[in-house]
């Protein structure tokens, strides 16, 4: 195969030839000329028409089957109010490698963060909160098959303060969600618990009690 400019066409053209023929028998040659010449053509030819009534497409009924994937994701964060640090951990229990993203949304002009979690095992990251944040964070993770999850609130110092914690994982076996609330403070924390797609969790926690809350 050879390449060679063409004076005539002022273009490049690409020739290739059957090496077992010592004479060089041409089997491709392009000319800049002849693609406008077919794209010219193929102009002129009858447009598909747009249908008169307009409508949106029907989702097909029922479940498609889909082969199963081999992630099992997890993310959990915890925080310190006084080093106004916040920790997130990140556990893959699953039986293939997989990479995280983490953007934090209140300095999108930073290069998001990314870990390679090996099969069985787990690591953690800490984010200093800048003086401007003012005790604010809003950290978004990101994974493979539409894996996210969402860390934002606020450190406040002080004897008023609470320390709630949330963890979110999921039980392979029966298909439920499970979240575990925790209050490491000593005074009473409320948590809400917005339905997305389940039932509305509201629920007050005496001071330093966790509660196992799962839903299907």
């Amino acid at each position: 195969m050879r390449c060679r400019h063409s004076p005539k066409w002022k273009a490049w053209t690409l020739t290739i030839t059957r090496s077992a023929y010592s004479s060089g028998i041409s089997l491709v040659r392009c000319a800049a000329r002849a693609i406008a010449i077919l794209r010219q053509t193929q102009e002129t030819l009858l447009k598909i028409p747009v249908p008169l009534e307009q409508g949106f497409p029907i989702q097909q009924a029922g479940i498609k089957p889909s082969r199963a994937l081999s992630y099992e994701l997890h993310t959990s964060a915890s925080s310190d109010a006084i080093a106004q640090t916040v920790s997130l951990i990140f556990a893959n229990t699953g039986s293939q490698a997989a990479v995280f993203h983490v953007y934090d949304k209140l300095h999108l002009e930073r290069v998001p963060r990314r870990y390679v979690v090996e099969a069985g095992k787990h690591l953690d990251d800490v984010w200093v909160l800048d003086n401007s944040d003012a005790g604010h964070f809003d950290l978004w993770v990101l994974g493979p098959n539409g894996y996210h999850r969402a860390f934002a609130g606020e450190l406040i110092q002080g004897n008023s303060a609470t320390a709630p914690e949330i963890r979110v994982c999921y039980d392979i076996t029966y298909g439920n969600v499970i979240v575990t609330l925790m209050n490491n403070s000593d005074r009473p924390c409320v948590f809400n618990v917005s339905a997305k797609a389940y039932r509305l969790l509201t629920e007050l926690f005496p001071s330093v009690n966790n509660f196992l809350a799962s839903s299907r």
